[in-house]
């Protein structure tokens, strides 16, 4: 009885670590837009704009990632604005306007976030 016990102890602390940790165990690309040809930050670009949905044991959260290439293991991250739930059809509108001064996107919620250039250049 006492070996079950220590064994469900032990998995409700790794549990508890890996969230407390923010272990990402896959992730999930929902969408991307990358910069156009006509946009020119003369910096290392062009830069891609990408939600991510990183899931974890106990959820997940949604990201986003500007980073220098279609791969997002390294790039400026932010908090996606919104926890509402899309469905295939809401990601579809989701609109990137890329600007000489940064990008703003906008959510089939009607929610904008504007990003200076400054905030990604470099891939940072």
């Amino acid at each position: 009885m006492w070996k079950w016990l220590l064994v469900l102890s032990t998995i409700l602390v790794l549990v508890i670590a890996s969230e407390m940790l923010g272990i990402t165990w896959s992730r999930d690309k929902l969408f991307t837009a990358c910069q156009p040809q006509e946009i020119d930050y003369r910096s290392y670009g062009p830069y891609c704009f990408h939600v991510i949905k990183m899931n974890r044991l106990l959820g997940h959260q949604k990201k986003i990632i500007i980073s220098k290439t279609a791969e997002t293991d390294y790039g400026h991250v932010l908090n996606f604005p919104t926890d509402h739930v899309f469905d295939r059809s809401e990601w579809e509108k989701l609109r990137v306007d890329w600007r000489p001064e940064g990008l703003e996107f906008e959510t089939a919620l009607k929610v904008r976030v504007f990003i200076p250039k400054e905030n990604f250049l470099g891939g940072r």
